[in-house]
């Protein structure tokens, strides 16, 4: 071989010389400087190379680029998507839901502040004021009370919201879906009140106490346009609040509905104090019948569904 050498030397030079030896290498191992790409590679190929010694013993090149396998496997992974129409989890569509009632109780109080600013400020007012009520009562008589009715519908929307929203702080679930849910609080707050004055319509048009039950109805409204604003903040709370807090707001909430009704009732017996004196068994009755009734029957109900 030496002696090969030394005849190429002087035979060709010294480039002979580096001919034959870049020929020796190729024939070899192939292009030392070529870059072999190994995206394409099978699993087992990829798993096979595992440090650049590996990769020096396989090309001949110990200046090769390494790719690492698990980055291209991480570039062959797709992402997972759930296929259409899965449905959504409950929890995130109970957040929706809440989400929506929120935005649909500020555009409510919203729009009904914008044109009726001045009748919540004068039912604030007798809600305070024994005399202020009377006053407001007599100016509206002979008008109708439709703008007061539009603050009572608003309250009417709080109150099945609230109830909403204790029935899913308990748990209680009549209907499974959202929507069929909230339609059944709504009906349950509308039939409650709507039944209430139509059993007042029906005691005006029995005995002669039209006058006074009107005044009561008015009463009634007034109250419930305060109660209606009372509730918003609470509904907000109930809707985005921390779930530790939810229960003992409940409670400060039904607590403070109850107080503000036994002060409509003490307000309700000086509409009806001449009629005391003589019929205090009649009036007991409609406390018994019309008043508390309903509400242990709807306490009922909901303890049946815990």
């Amino acid at each position: 071989m030496k002696r090969k050498l030394q005849k190429i030397c002087k035979k060709y030079g010294l480039a002979g010389l580096l001919l034959l030896l870049a020929w020796t290498a190729t024939a070899q191992s192939g292009n030392p400087f070529e870059i072999v790409p190994r995206l394409d590679m099978p699993e087992s190929q990829e798993q096979a190379i595992e440090s650049p010694d590996s990769i020096a013993k396989e090309t001949g090149n110990p200046f090769d680029i390494i790719h690492d396998p698990g980055i291209a496997k991480r570039k062959r992974k797709k992402t997972i998507l759930p296929p259409a129409g899965t449905p959504v989890s409950p929890q995130s569509d109970s957040s929706l839901f809440r989400f929506i009632l929120v935005v649909f109780i500020l555009s409510m109080v919203a729009f009904l502040l914008t044109i009726l600013r001045s009748i919540a400020v004068k039912s604030f007012s007798a809600f305070v004021n024994n005399n202020t009520l009377n006053q407001l009562y007599r100016d509206q008589e002979g008008r109708g009370i439709s703008p007061f009715l539009l603050l009572y519908v608003m309250f009417l929307m709080n109150l099945g919201i609230f109830l909403y929203f204790c029935l899913d702080v308990y748990g209680i679930r009549p209907l499974n879906h959202q929507l069929g849910l909230f339609a059944l609080c709504l009906a349950a707050s509308f039939g409650l009140f709507l039944g209430k004055h139509l059993l007042l319509s029906l005691v005006s048009f029995i005995f002669p106490v039209k006058k006074e039950i009107s005044r009561y109805h008015f009463l009634i409204i007034i109250y419930g346009i305060v109660i209606g604003f009372l509730l918003v903040p609470f509904n907000l709370f109930l809707a985005f609040g921390p779930e530790s807090a939810l229960r003992n707001v409940i409670f400060f909430l039904l607590l403070a509905l109850g107080l503000v009704y036994v002060y409509r009732y003490f307000r309700a017996m000086a509409i009806a104090s001449k009629f005391l004196v003589f019929h205090k068994f009649h009036f007991l009755l409609y406390i018994c019948t019309i008043e508390i009734t309903p509400v242990i029957i709807i306490l009922k109900i909901a303890q049946s569904g815990i």
